[in-house]
């Protein structure tokens, strides 16, 4: 299990010198529990707000052809978010590696 991570000290008032106190596989351990979790963060704030985004074309547009081109217009946006996660995602998932421990 990972104790104290870093031991940090001030050589003086704008330098500092690190040890870390873990190795290079509890660091790969740690990873491998955390990046998933704001993976999860993350595709749950993108919905929220495609939702937010979504629920505000439909109420607040005036006008039935105004309505759809808003609502066409924030499907369009949200595929393309939703493909610059996705892409994100694939580079995340391949450097993490899952430790046999």
């Amino acid at each position: 299990m990972i104790g104290c991570g870093l031991n940090v000290q001030w050589i003086h008032a704008k330098c500092c010198s690190v040890f870390t106190a873990f190795t290079k596989q509890e660091f790969d351990w740690m990873l491998s529990r955390v990046v998933p979790g704001t993976v999860y963060l993350g595709l749950g704030s993108l919905a929220l707000i495609v939702l937010e985004a979504l629920t505000v074309s439909i109420v607040d547009v005036p006008g039935a052809f105004s309505k759809i081109s808003t609502v066409l217009s924030t499907l369009f946006y949200t595929a393309v978010a939703a493909f610059i996660f996705g892409i994100s995602i694939v580079s995340v998932a391949q450097n993490i590696v899952k430790p046999q421990f």
